[in-house]
């Protein structure tokens, strides 16, 4: 049994204990990011979903006044030129209405896949967006707490002093 090793054991140990916290922080990073991802995701959808509202609202609009574009040709003020603007008009709505649909199934299929829930799954949302309220920090004083707060580069500081200690380790053989 060697009597002294050169602090090749502790370091050692030192050195793994770093590689867990290195990896715990990275973790940490993985799922600050799938939050950052999903909460993308569902206001994204919240997005085009009152987009969709908009624009079918638009098309019902669009068709109402097709048809008093109609009534009024019935009634000799209108021209078929008028007519066949106003059906261009709808044709465009129903269009785009059509475009956010699929924008809208798109967007809940990202945010289910961002749940990890099947891709088919019909997600009620049930926030509205709001305003954050005063009372927050000027962004200079801000930054720096951020940047001792991501764990990517705690991370990273975790696996630097890991790598100094099996420097160490190294230097005891």
């Amino acid at each position: 049994v060697p009597l002294f090793t050169g602090f090749r054991l502790a370091n050692a140990e030192r050195a793994a204990g770093q590689l867990e916290k290195a990896s715990q922080r990275e973790q940490g990073a993985a799922e600050a990011l799938a939050e950052v991802v999903a909460e993308r995701a569902y206001w994204n959808l919240h997005r085009v979903r009152a987009a969709q509202r908009t624009i079918g609202e638009s098309a019902r609009l669009v068709a109402a006044h097709l048809a008093d574009v109609r009534r009024l040709q019935a009634a000799g003020m209108a021209t078929k030129d008028d007519i066949l603007e106003a059906g261009v008009r709808l044709a465009e709505a129903r269009l785009r209405l059509v475009q956010t649909e699929q924008a809208a199934e798109l967007a809940q299929a990202v945010l289910a896949r961002a749940a990890s829930l099947p891709l088919e799954t019909r997600i009620a949302l049930v926030d509205s967006p709001r305003a954050i309220g005063a009372g927050l920090p000027e962004l200079e004083a801000l930054q720096p707490l951020a940047a001792e707060r991501r764990p990517e580069l705690a991370a990273i500081r975790a696996r630097i002093e890991m790598a100094a200690r099996q420097v160490a380790v190294a230097g005891g053989e």
